[in-house]
């Protein structure tokens, strides 16, 4: 059996969030966690939430 790449594994909830905007149309998602993100940005447009001090 073969070896898999540590670069290849996909948080498998990250991909569903991505299917189910695909499966919708949801063309844009909101994140506090951009970078989580940015392998599938050739599929949707990523935006980071910005968060402001108290």
């Amino acid at each position: 059996m073969g070896t898999v790449s540590a670069s290849f594994l996909i948080p498998i909830h990250d991909a569903n969030i991505v299917a189910t905007m695909l499966t919708y149309h949801i063309p844009a998602l909101l994140t506090h966690n951009p970078t989580d993100f940015a392998r599938f940005s050739s599929l949707i447009t990523v935006l980071p939430l910005a968060t402001t001090a108290p």
